[in-house]
């Protein structure tokens, strides 16, 4: 075999060896599903992905498919005339099917154009998603509290604080009433802090920005939806409250 056609051989195994790895860094998956009450599979059930146009309605199957998705969380709103919407996290990994099962309650009333408010809203969805993408920090989606399994929300934002303990985080933010009087302008920050000198984080609501009084204490692990934990030199610029202490940015369903 001559040298020319050695030296092809091994360029051939490389590509082969190459080619699987490279086809992985394109790798999809599909989301698809069923939308029903407790008595029958709905049509005309609108099914958005926040993020994207990409949306759906079903027919009398009340089935839905969307192909060719990325890898990573997806929030979905599900909507039909004379239900309530409900909006939901599912996250994607590279050649799986998620097959989701959703049941909409019925309202009292027909319900008028929907107006969602709170929560993951599809114009804070954008904030949730770039900063993940962007921002150094931890981020939470429900399939990855449903996950994690925590105790409750301090247990789940212990885990993006190292170094910070339970009662660090259980206390509040607050205002102290001294210094309300004369020439008084507006609330001034002043953290509780523990023996060992540190402080709690700022807790910013839906994306908003940080305000005294907040304590994780304050809140359910069934109620979020999505959570972005901060160490204090991490913490993005937009959120210019009380961040010295770090921040938890907690999404409420």
């Amino acid at each position: 075999m001559s040298y020319r056609s050695r030296w092809l051989g091994a360029a051939a195994a490389c590509l082969a060896f190459w080619a699987p790895e490279a086809h992985s860094q394109t790798r999809t998956g599909v989301i698809t599903g069923v939308v029903s009450d407790s008595l029958r599979r709905l049509d005309q059930a609108t099914i958005e992905i926040f993020g994207t146009k990409l949306h759906r309605v079903t027919g009398a199957d009340g089935a839905f498919r969307f192909d060719s998705l990325k890898p990573g969380p997806y929030w979905l709103r599900v909507r039909r005339i004379g239900y309530a919407p409900i909006t939901f996290t599912a996250t994607l990994v590279a050649d799986q099917v998620r097959d989701l099962d959703i049941r909409l309650e019925q309202a009292p009333y027909e319900l008028p154009e929907l107006q969602v408010q709170g929560g993951m809203t599809a114009w804070r969805y954008f904030d949730f998603r770039w900063r993940s993408r962007s921002a150094l920090g931890r981020f939470y989606t429900r399939d990855d509290i449903a996950r994690l399994r925590p105790y409750d929300v301090v247990d789940l934002a212990i885990r993006g604080l190292p170094g910070r303990t339970r009662m660090d985080l259980e206390q509040a933010n607050w205002d102290p009433p001294s210094t309300r009087g004369i020439g008084y302008l507006g609330p001034t920050w002043a953290s509780t802090r523990t023996a060992n000198g540190l402080c709690p984080p700022g807790v910013s609501v839906n994306g908003t920005q940080p305000w005294p009084g907040y304590s994780l204490r304050d809140f359910q692990v069934e109620d979020i939806e999505a959570m972005e934990v901060y160490r204090p030199r991490h913490v993005p610029i937009s959120f210019n409250g009380n961040t010295e202490c770090g921040l938890v940015v907690v999404w409420l369903k």
